[in-house]
Formats: C-alpha cells, structure tokens, sequence
C-alpha cells in the first residue's frame, strides 16, 4: 500500500512539474496562438502578452490553493471531489464527458487532477476581472498546461482563459489610458 501510495505521489508531482517537457509546446503553441488569437494593433497590449507568455515557459513562483481540505468529499460519477467542486464536475461531465479519460493515469493521480481542474475553474468563474493578477492568470495556465500534457481534453478551458486573459490587459489598457490622460490634463493645467 506504501509503494502504491509512493508511486501516485511520484506520478502526481511529475505531472505538475512539467515545465521543461512543455517548454517545446509552448513555442509552438504561442506562435499559433498570436496568428489565432492577436490581442490588438497596440503596442502596450502587444508587449504586455508577450511578457506574460514569456513567464508562462517558467510557470508560477507558488501553487494556488483551489479547494478547502477539510471540505466533505462527495462523489460524482467515478470521482470523488470536494463538495463546493461538485456541481462544475456534474456539468463538466454533462457538456463534454470525461476529459481525462483518456489518460494513461492511476485511477487516484486522475482523480486529483480533476479536482484540479474543476478548482481551476472555480478559481477563473469566482474572480472578478478587477482582482486578476498576473500571478493567478500564470498559476491557471500552468495548471491547463499540465492537464493537457497528459491527455486533458480542456481546449474549452483555454478558450476561457485567453477571454479572461484579454479581459484583464484590456483592463490594464484602459488604467493607463486613464492615468496618461490626468497626467497630460495636469501639466496643462500647470502650463
């Protein structure tokens, strides 16, 4: 049972661990990912994603914690999840079927994961544009990227992440906008 336990811990850790194997996916998926998915003609916009894909290649400094562990567990289908994951998990399954089922995981590390994912989510849906940081917008894409390198069906879930990412430098944009606008209207004033 303790070598059981050893290798899902193993398995697991490798899996959000991924950087160095995905760091040759990231190349090619951002190069397709500016032909698809191109922000705006801006100059901010435009230097801003490309910082924030760079950091992408070196993922999150610190995990994000996405559930409460001392929350009652419940089960879903062939998933035992928090109960505040529940409902994500039910409609997840009912919308698109079992997104890892084609993983070649143990049963436990599948599991988890999935709970990962559904805290992902969460994580994405309960935040407002106004309180996104960085830091959560690299702890969400590091978490999806490791889902998908293990065979993850979540493209869905990228397209989510990209509205939110453009969400928040458009946000970033408009800041900006807003302080260059008060800055120029004080000097002149002072003029």
């Amino acid at each position: 049972m303790l070598k059981v336990l050893e290798d899902e811990h193993k398995e697991l850790k490798e899996v959000l661990m991924t950087e160095d194997v995905q760091e040759e996916r990231i190349d090619e998926e951002n190069s397709s990912e500016d032909e698809q998915y191109s922000l705006d003609n801006s100059l901010f916009l435009d230097k801003a994603f490309t910082d924030l894909k760079q950091k992408l290649g070196s993922g999150p400094k610190q995990l994000m914690d996405l559930w409460n562990r001392e929350e009652q567990v419940v089960n879903v289908r062939d998933y035992l999840v928090p109960q505040s994951l529940a409902p994500i998990l039910e409609s997840l399954l009912e919308k698109y079927g079992d997104m890892g089922a084609e993983t070649n995981l143990s049963s436990r590390v599948k599991m988890y994961l999935i709970v990962i994912l559904c805290g992902t989510i969460d994580s994405v849906c309960c935040t407002r544009i106004l309180d996104i940081t960085e830091h959560k917008l690299l702890n969400w894409r590091q978490y999806l990227r490791a889902l998908e390198y293990v065979g993850f069906k979540i493209q869905f879930v990228h397209d989510q992440w990209r509205g939110v990412t453009k969400a928040y430098f458009g946000l970033r944009l408009r800041k900006l906008e807003d302080d260059t606008l008060q800055e120029l209207e004080t000097r002149y004033h002072k003029v």
